[in-house]
C-alpha cells in the first residue's frame, strides 16, 4: 500500500491599529506604541506512507513553514476606552516619526529633537520539520520503531524584502538542522 499527499497552506491577515509594538518613556509618562500589522504565512506539508511488506512500513512527514509580520502606521494609545475605535489612538504623522536603520525616532512635541525611539518590529520566521518512521512488526503484536526527526530554523529574521516563497525556499535548507534518532521496541508476552 502506498499513500502520497501534499497540502499547501497560505494565510494572509491584516490587523487594525491595536497591535502592541513597545512601551517607551516620554518624560514622566509612559507611551504604548501600537501599529497595524500585515501577516502572511505559507507551508507545504508532505506525507508519504509505504508498506514494503504487511509487517514493514515506512512513513515520512515534512513541512517547510514561513511566517512574516510587517508593521505599519505606528501610533500611541491615547484613550484605550474610547467608544469610537479610531479615537483610542494617535497615529504618528510623517513629521513626527522618522525611520532609521532598524529603529524609529519620534518627535512627539515637534521641537525637532527625538523624544524617544523604538526598534522596528518586522520579522520573518522560517522552520523546516520532518520525521521518518520505520515500523517493523517482527512477531505478531511486537514491534520495532526507528524514528529520525529533523528540525531547522534558519536565521532569516530580517530578510523582509524577498518575496515570501523565495525567502522560504532560499533559506529553509541553509540552517544547521537538529537531528533526533529514537529506537523503540515492544514485545508482547503471549500465554
Amino acid at each position: 500500500m502506498r499513500s502520497v499527499s501534499a497540502f499547501p497552506g497560505y494565510s494572509h491577515a491584516w490587523r487594525k491599529q491595536d497591535q502592541f509594538v513597545a512601551t517607551v518613556n516620554f518624560g514622566a509618562e509612559k507611551r504604548t506604541i501600537v501599529s497595524e500589522i500585515n501577516q502572511k504565512s505559507f507551508s507545504l506539508t508532505g506525507r508519504l506512507t509505504y508498506n514494503l511488506t504487511p509487517n514493514l512500513t515506512v512513513q515520512y512527514y515534512g513541512q517547510p513553514f514561513i511566517f512574516r509580520a510587517l508593521y505599519d502606521h505606528y501610533g500611541i494609545v491615547t484613550d484605550p476606552l474610547a467608544q469610537q475605535y479610531d479615537a483610542r489612538f494617535h497615529r504618528f504623522t510623517d513629521q513626527e516619526i522618522t525611520a532609521g536603520a532598524g529603529s524609529f525616532s519620534v518627535d512627539e512635541n515637534g521641537d525637532g529633537a527625538a523624544d524617544y525611539t523604538f526598534s522596528k518590529p518586522d520579522f520573518n520566521f522560517i522552520q523546516f520539520r520532518s520525521n521518518l518512521v520505520v515500523r517493523w512488526e517482527y512477531i505478531p503484536g511486537s514491534e520495532l520503531f526507528l524514528v529520525w526527526s529533523q528540525g531547522a530554523t534558519p536565521n532569516a529574521f530580517q530578510e523582509l524584502d524577498t518575496p515570501i516563497l523565495r525567502s522560504l525556499f532560499d533559506n529553509v535548507f541553509d540552517a544547521r538542522p537538529t537531528n533526533i534518532l529514537l529506537v523503540k521496541a515492544t514485545y508482547r508476552f503471549l500465554k
